[in-house]
């Protein structure tokens, strides 16, 4: 708690999500307007955004964009497919995937696969636990069931 002109300040602090370190909401990035006026932080602070950043950008100078007709190869689409879509009109179509833990590019991937993937912390257990509780309900769509075993 801070004092200041006779008043009581509280000081807001949140862990990141990276380094889980807590810290004042001055260090974490703003990542958007709420409804109500407020704004909500990004949940990792901008020392492991900014070092995030960095590597990003080694990878990329390293490997350089795929061509044209590369498809992503977890949902398979194209570039031209994946802008047909209509859902990249303001973002970038190519992200750089890599193991967050060494640090290695894995490949170019598409941003909707990066988004699914990281929502699920890059674990391949509870990527196939989705895929076992969606083919419950859902017809697989693809060649994968041979790929799949209990």
């Amino acid at each position: 708690m801070l004092w200041g002109n006779n008043i009581l300040k509280v000081e807001v602090t949140k862990p990141c999500s990276k380094c889980g370190i807590v810290q004042p909401l001055s260090e974490f990035d703003i990542s958007r307007k709420n409804d109500d006026g407020t704004y909500g932080h990004r949940s990792d602070c901008k020392t492991c955004t900014k070092k995030l950043n960095q590597i990003r950008t080694r990878l990329r100078k390293q490997n350089p964009l795929p061509s044209s007709d590369y498809c992503c190869p977890i949902c398979k689409r194209t570039e031209e497919e994946l802008k047909a879509s209509g859902q990249f009109s303001d973002r970038t179509i190519w992200v750089v995937d890599h193991d967050h833990e060494t640090e290695e590019f894995r490949a170019y991937i598409c941003n909707i696969c990066n988004q699914a993937i990281g929502r699920f912390d890059d674990n391949p257990d509870l990527i196939l636990s989705a895929y076992k509780y969606l083919t419950e309900y859902v017809a697989p769509k693809g060649p994968l069931e041979k790929f799949i075993k209990d």
